[in-house]
């Protein structure tokens, strides 16, 4: 169950990038202002995932589970009558930090059973993010904004009564409530690292690349699929990478992924052709998920009694950190499409410099700590 948690927590929250020239249109907002929204959106809810993953009533309820889909899934519903880039932002907040007290507790259960729980429990929320896009693009395209009401209604409607008609769905937690230590956040130091600058260069890239295919002449829908088709095989990438980290290490699976992103992106920004430009970005997009869930289950084998906090680093604050370089990218570069998108295929690559010049910084240690 926690698969279809995840799907349906990322099918939401894959909305706002490929809806992005729409709403630029509809507001009258630059890509600037946009960019920054989105970026301002995602770092408030992965800052958050930390103090959810802190907090006993999100980490053993059940209905936490209900309550925080319902909450990310109901705001949507009021798109519709959002008459201003400030509202907009508002109702997506509150969607976007109902999907933050979800992550931190259901990657740590679906450590419970170890790397391919994981593993599971990340493919459910990039098949969400697979199909959310193309998804939202065409029924904006074909039915209007007014359509996501009666969508949001519809599966929050099923939802619940899925919810209500069978309540044994397993994901109870013995994991212990974590409080905040700097000595369980510095063995995860490397894992923060590469999380949150692998999240910088994915953030560019998924938020430009719609605005970009825009000014190019393409439609609304074509961006959307290409996010889509993107994140599908992201996929295939991400137990590709759980394979690789099993036979070699975590370390690989990072220069992998810095390196063919940074090499793709650039490709992008050269491409004239839809095949070219599609090409370049479903390779991009299959080297960056390569190490979505590896760095998840690297940093609960670091922490190992303490998946909860090891899981909100991993995908919270790194985020976060990723996020913030994007707030500020963007507040700088935001009317530069081009150029923003062609430095972070440069800063990807000279991420895999670091790698290999900085090898023993990356070679974690299991750190032990009673729970408290």
């Amino acid at each position: 169950m926690l698969f279809l948690f995840h799907f349906l927590a990322d099918f939401f929250a894959s909305f706002p990038s490929p809806l992005s020239p729409y709403f630029i249109g509809v507001y009258g907002v630059d890509s600037r202002t946009m960019a920054m929204v989105i970026a301002t959106l995602s770092l408030l809810s992965s800052l958050s995932q930390m103090f959810f993953a802190t907090r006993p009533l999100f980490q053993k309820s059940e209905a936490q589970f209900y309550i925080s889909l319902s909450f990310l899934i109901l705001p949507w519903a009021l798109i519709p009558f959002s008459s201003h880039i400030y509202t907009l932002f508002l109702i997506l907040t509150m969607a976007f930090l109902a999907n933050a007290s979800f992550h931190p507790q259901g990657a740590a259960l679906s450590g419970e059973h170890g790397a391919q729980g994981v593993t599971l429990f990340v493919s459910g929320g990039i098949a969400g993010a697979a199909l959310g896009p193309i998804f939202i693009t065409w029924l904006v395209s074909n039915v209007g904004i007014s359509g996501i009401a009666p969508l949001a209604l519809g599966i929050w409607i099923c939802w619940t009564i899925l919810f209500l008609r069978k309540r044994d769905y397993n994901i109870s937690s013995s994991i212990p409530q974590q409080k905040f230590s700097l000595q369980f956040l510095l063995p995860l130091l490397p894992i923060w690292i590469m999380v949150g600058v692998r999240t910088f260069f994915t953030d560019i890239f998924h938020t430009f690349v719609p605005i970009y295919l825009s000014f190019q002449g393409y439609s609304l829908v074509m961006g959307g699929m290409l996010l889509s088709g993107g994140v599908m095989f992201g996929l295939l990438a991400n137990s590709i990478g759980s394979r690789i980290r099993t036979q070699f290490n975590n370390r690989l699976v990072n220069l992998l992924s810095f390196g063919g992103l940074g090499v793709a992106i650039l490709i992008f920004t050269r491409a004239e052709g839809i095949i070219p430009l599609t090409l370049s970005y479903l390779l991009a997009d299959f080297c960056s998920f390569l190490s979505m869930s590896t760095n998840v289950c690297e940093a609960q084998d670091l922490l190992p009694q303490h998946r909860t906090f090891a899981s909100s680093v991993a995908m919270g604050l790194s985020w976060a950190f990723g996020h913030l370089l994007h707030l500020l990218y963007s507040s700088l570069l935001g009317n530069q499409v081009t150029i923003a998108l062609e430095s972070a295929g440069f800063f990807s690559l000279g991420m895999v410099v670091f790698l290999l010049l900085f090898p023993s910084f990356f070679q974690g240690k299991v750190y032990e700590v009673e729970s408290s």
